[in-house]
């Protein structure tokens, strides 16, 4: 669930402002330069993990479904090497002059749990 309101917060392809202006972070001075600014991509990791044999194959895989999907929304964008996942990153930064947010959908990522111990108490009611 944490992975969902952050990624709603972010994302930009939707308007969440009715979602989170009755919420302690709506009055936040910071509430809207952030929200729906950004491209957003969730990630299931436990998926990846489930249909996988081992680490290496996984991030193949997770490497290959990520960028295969860049390429279909971002099919106007060059990019330098479309089997580096770093670069395409990198490339669509650079096209849309803005920068992406990744969020892993995993209840163990502690970089979330880190980053994301203010949003959690900015959401409180």
């Amino acid at each position: 669930m944490a992975a969902d309101m952050l990624a709603a917060y972010y994302d930009r392809s939707t308007d969440t402002d009715a979602l989170f202006q009755n919420l302690k972070i709506g009055r936040s001075e910071t509430y809207k330069k952030h929200r729906n600014q950004y491209d957003v991509i969730k990630t299931n990791m436990q998926e990846f993990l489930s249909a996988t044999s081992g680490i290496d194959e996984m991030l193949r895989m997770l490497n290959d479904y990520l960028i295969f999907d860049l390429r279909e929304q971002y099919s106007q964008v060059r990019f330098r090497d479309e089997k580096n996942l770093v670069q395409v990153m990198k490339d669509l930064t650079y096209d849309n002059e803005k920068e992406n947010v990744s969020i892993p959908n995993r209840e163990v990522s502690r970089s979330i749990s880190t980053q994301s111990a203010d949003f959690h108490s900015a959401i409180q009611r």
